[in-house]
């Protein structure tokens, strides 16, 4: 799959954009975004963390990672830790041939897969980048540890199979399925989930309220950002974006910079952009307040 990506350098940095028209919002306006966009950096690559066994160890029954024979950890046995896995070997010819391919000793295996028609138009993150993006027929898929991760480009892929666990923290499996946008109000309906507890002769019907993500988890693109923007003002200090919500930002939780408190994004939520932080307001009323002082946040 090729891309024609477009990039440009910023104060020492790198940055990269999937299309013209974000490149020239950037440029435009690159502090509003720095904070949001970050150069793609590929992570170190994992290597084992070779050691001698500790005073603790020594005594204590183990299996060699290369013949799986038993052996007794002496004070010259040598130990590898890597991927989270502590790993003895018996002697250094052992150790070298470990090392010479962790991998095939760890049991954690990076598998590519293809993507089916199912997955199509679902909207993913790449863990490597962090941009969101549809899936279709040209994305990479991998799988790891039972998840599945989407890219976009065989460099992402490529950077994640060599040291995944640096990158799974930042996106998981399918963040959402989405259609065409509607051309009405987006409407979020908060539910809640009966549970019944049982007890001796007796039911009871308790409501539980279900977890709700914080929306500072959620990644928007530019393109996506730019339009939902309704209006740009300025302000003593700068220019204060003005946007509606994105739809995979309803129904998680903000809090509030004017009352301090917690809501739940809605079609009613007002998000601001000033010096490149974004802020949530319930409302337009709390807009009014933000846009009277804004450097107070």
């Amino acid at each position: 799959m090729d891309y024609d990506i477009l990039s440009c350098e910023y104060e020492g940095k790198i940055y990269y954009f999937n299309s013209r028209k974000d490149y020239e919002i950037f440029e435009n306006d690159p502090d509003t975004y720095i904070s949001k966009v970050s150069a793609f950096e590929v992570k170190a690559v994992a290597k084992p963390k070779v050691r001698e066994a500790l005073p603790s160890e020594y005594g204590l029954m183990v299996r060699s990672a290369i013949y799986g024979v038993e052996f007794k950890v002496r004070k010259d046995t040598k130990v590898a830790e890597y991927r989270g896995q502590t790993f003895y070997f018996d002697s250094r010819k052992e150790l070298e041939e470990f090392l010479a391919n962790p991998d095939k000793y760890t049991g954690v295996v990076v598998k590519e897969r293809s993507v089916t028609t199912d997955e199509y138009g679902i909207v993913a993150i790449s863990p490597v980048t962090g941009i969101g993006f549809y899936v279709d027929k040209n994305i990479i898929s991998l799988e790891f540890n039972g998840k599945v991760y989407y890219f976009l480009s065989r460099e992402e892929a490529e950077a994640f199979k060599k040291n995944p666990e640096s990158y799974i923290g930042l996106a998981g499996n399918v963040v959402g399925v989405v259609g065409q946008p509607s051309s009405q109000p987006y409407t979020v309906e908060e539910k809640k989930e009966q549970v019944i507890v049982s007890k001796p002769q007796d039911e009871k019907i308790v409501t539980v309220e279900p977890k709700k993500e914080p929306v500072i988890n959620i990644v928007i693109t530019l393109g996506e950002e730019e339009k939902l923007v309704k209006e740009k003002r300025k302000v003593k200090g700068g220019v204060v974006i003005i946007r509606d919500p994105h739809p995979k930002e309803l129904g998680k939780v903000a809090v509030s910079p004017v009352s301090k408190s917690e809501f739940i994004v809605s079609s009613t939520t007002v998000v601001v952009k000033y010096r490149g932080k974004t802020f949530y307001l319930k409302d337009s009323k709390e807009l009014n307040i933000f846009l009277s002082a804004p450097n107070r946040y």
